[in-house]
């Protein structure tokens, strides 16, 4: 459903990010109340999140390691600062008081963070109404080459004179690896259960991989284990710059 009115106060801000725009357009939406289309879905929406931008100082400092700290603390800038960015675009749009104050600023971005999904004509993604009911399951290192193989094998078996159009579904194959994703053949976002499941139990599918800090920075959760989890361990000055270490052997894998 087209909003004329959205689309006439984005083309005034020119300097707006598509994530800031689809900030704006769910602030919309959940100003509009019952009336708004997507009622439905807002009202199954968390009132609240506990992603990094959400963190006051207590619990950023509860973090106690440095990079989390600052990570938290870039979050934090970086919501308020497009907040500050938007408010104009806000009024324009005549949104009450309570849905320009920061706090609801803060529920839409991190509704967008932790629930949009990636499509190839928009920085943004898009709700996924029950797309985005799928909790996490982190991929294990196993798994991922058990999949790898699996796909690469499949297609060396029918590997013939179709060899180009072969080469194109292996990347497509690839990408699969996360459960899910926007599919142009056939116009839809799909998702995949890499095993089989029982009546009522839960499905749990892949966003990707992450480590728990980027869990908590766009999601809101940790994992008890994560098998992608690292830690940084910050290195004397004089030991760092007398070596050629790649910044990657910084990490200590879990």
């Amino acid at each position: 459903m087209e909003d004329r009115a959205l689309s006439a106060a984005v083309r005034n801000y020119p300097s707006l990010s598509p994530t800031q725009i689809l900030n704006v357009a769910l602030l919309r939406e959940a100003a509009k109340g019952k009336s708004s289309l997507w009622f439905p879905y807002l009202k199954q929406l968390p009132r609240r999140y506990d992603t990094l931008a959400s963190f006051g100082q207590f619990e950023t400092q509860a973090l106690q390691v440095d990079d989390a700290i600052w990570t938290a603390e870039r979050a934090v800038g970086r919501a308020e600062l497009e907040w500050r960015s938007a408010i104009a675009i806000m009024g324009e749009l005549e949104l009450k008081p309570h849905f320009r104050s920061f706090k609801a600023w803060l529920w839409a971005s991190a509704t967008i963070s932790s629930r949009t999904l990636h499509v190839p004509w928009d920085d943004a993604g898009c709700l996924c109404p029950v797309g985005d009911f799928f909790n996490y399951s982190a991929p294990g290192e196993e798994q991922f080459e058990s999949e790898v193989l699996r796909s690469a094998s499949s297609l060396c078996r029918s590997w013939d004179a179709t060899e180009e159009s072969d080469a194109e579904d292996i990347s497509a194959n690839l990408l699969r690896l996360t459960d899910g994703g926007y599919e142009e053949e056939v116009g839809a976002y799909c998702f995949y259960a890499n095993r089989n499941y029982r009546k009522e139990e839960q499905v749990l599918l892949s966003y990707g991989t992450y480590t728990n800090l980027e869990l908590l920075e766009h999601y809101g959760f940790l994992l008890d284990e994560n098998p992608n989890d690292k830690a940084f361990i910050a290195l004397v000055p004089d030991i760092y710059s007398s070596c050629s270490w790649p910044k990657d052997s910084l990490y200590i894998q879990q």
